[in-house]
């Protein structure tokens, strides 16, 4: 079990604010990235497949290199298949793109209205890798942190701690008047964590071209 304090997941939200402050200073940087290669899928939530967890429902990792659909998401992407840019598709209309960007060695997404500088949510997305494989996933707001970490026991099973932090709420996740100094897990903490297992999952989109090939 990944073993957070509160101080952790307060440092998760400071880092949360300094990634989208940098997406917003260069917004015309990032915008202007052009994709080597491109996928679509189903629509789905946020990043879609690009998130290494059972958030999203299964199907919305069957990405294709064409689409029919009116509703779906684009994946664009670098020359080595990393994220640039996740589009929402709604009715054939690009509705809001999570540019995605490396700060500090953290993978985050931030989400704009289409082809404008300004903000369709204030919402972070982070990801962080270890050998080759996801480590966190991290939904950042102002004053809310979720995030999922994973463990690989074996090729079959992962081990996944997941923390949910609001800094601001009246009452805990258990239903309890907030004492915002009481530890991680106590009843009446900000911070609420569970762990479970799953099968893990993969983040990799060139995967997909390979099956193309």
């Amino acid at each position: 079990m990944i073993d957070l304090t509160l101080e952790d997941l307060k440092q998760f939200l400071s880092d949360g604010r300094r990634a989208a402050r940098y997406a917003w200073d260069h917004y015309e940087e990032l915008t202007a990235r052009k994709a080597a290669h491109t996928l679509y899928g189903p629509y789905e939530y946020y990043i879609g497949a690009a998130i290494p967890g059972t958030f999203i429902a299964k199907n919305a990792r069957n990405l294709t290199l064409k689409t029919n659909r009116k509703q779906y998401l684009m994946y664009e992407l670098d020359s080595e298949y990393n994220p640039l840019r996740t589009t929402h598709v709604i009715n054939l209309v690009h509705d809001s793109a999570y540019e995605h960007f490396e700060l500090d060695g953290i993978q985050y997404a931030y989400p704009f209205v289409c082809n404008k500088k300004k903000i369709e949510r204030d919402e972070v997305i982070a990801l962080s890798y270890k050998d080759g494989k996801p480590y966190y996933y991290a939904f950042l707001r102002k004053n809310v942190v979720y995030v999922d970490f994973y463990e690989y026991v074996s090729p079959e099973k992962v081990f996944v701690t997941e923390y949910c932090y609001n800094r601001v709420s009246e009452y805990s996740a258990h239903g309890y008047p907030t004492d915002f100094d009481a530890p991680v897990g106590a009843l009446n903490s900000p911070a609420s964590r569970v762990c479970w297992e799953e099968e893990p999952i993969y983040t990799d989109f060139s995967q997909w071209f390979r099956k193309a090939d």
